[in-house]
């Protein structure tokens, strides 16, 4: 019994130090995104980078900057930010579900069209004044990526990846594709891209088909 009771303190000893240790090192891998979201949060973030590496780049960590230049030379080809996939299409918007509301309003916020034709659309936007947006803010001041992000969503109020494929032309040699912050930022920017795509795409489908309802009624 004494040994049995010696057994289980040392294996809680153990796991101790192990959840201290994981605890320290994952408060040193996001000492900037620790001020501005909570742990969940920053799991919900860690689950958007990785849908976008594994359902948009086709690919993994260890080949993100690879797999990331065939996907931007994808979008120059296509000349459009489409998934030309609704089941894809669908599972992102399946990702926005398995976050916290609070991580996907700290990230962007849902809209409603306000004129016709397109009147009481849903759509996302960059949440201006946000949590995310005070994130880049603070990596900005040592990360030239997100400062000009950061300055970007400030001059026009939405996630604009147009600017990219220049900043990765100009900067190849020096940026750093591993960086999970990058990666966070190029995640958020291209999915917002595709949703803003996608989602006009279905609202001219609509109005296309309510025209032809519409038309042999006018003959």
């Amino acid at each position: 019994m004494r040994k049995l009771t010696t057994y289980l303190t040392g294996v809680l000893l153990v796991t101790i130090v192990y959840c201290t240790i994981i605890s320290c090192k994952n408060k040193e891998a996001y000492p900037v995104l620790k001020n501005h979201f909570t742990i969940k949060e920053i799991k919900d973030l860690n689950k958007i980078n990785d849908f976008f590496i594994s359902e948009f780049l086709k690919s993994t960590k260890e080949n993100y900057k690879e797999a990331l230049t065939m996907f931007m030379d994808s979008l120059k080809f296509n000349g459009q930010f489409s998934s030309n996939d609704d089941l894809l299409f669908k599972k992102q918007l399946n990702l926005y579900s398995s976050i916290s509301e609070s991580t996907f309003n700290k990230i962007w916020e849902l809209n409603t069209t306000k004129s016709q034709p397109y009147l009481n659309e849903a759509y996302i936007s960059a949440k201006t004044f946000g949590k995310y947006y005070s994130f880049l803010n603070e990596v900005g001041t040592k990360n030239k990526f997100a400062k000009l992000c950061y300055e970007k969503i400030e001059a026009s109020g939405d996630y604009n990846p147009l600017f990219l494929d220049s900043y990765f032309y100009n900067n190849h040699n020096t940026f750093n594709y591993n960086d999970f912050y990058n990666q966070l930022i190029i995640a958020i920017y291209y999915l917002s891209a595709i949703d803003d795509y996608e989602r006009a795409i279905s609202i001219k489908k609509g109005l296309e088909e309510q025209l032809i309802k519409v038309k042999p009624q006018l003959n």
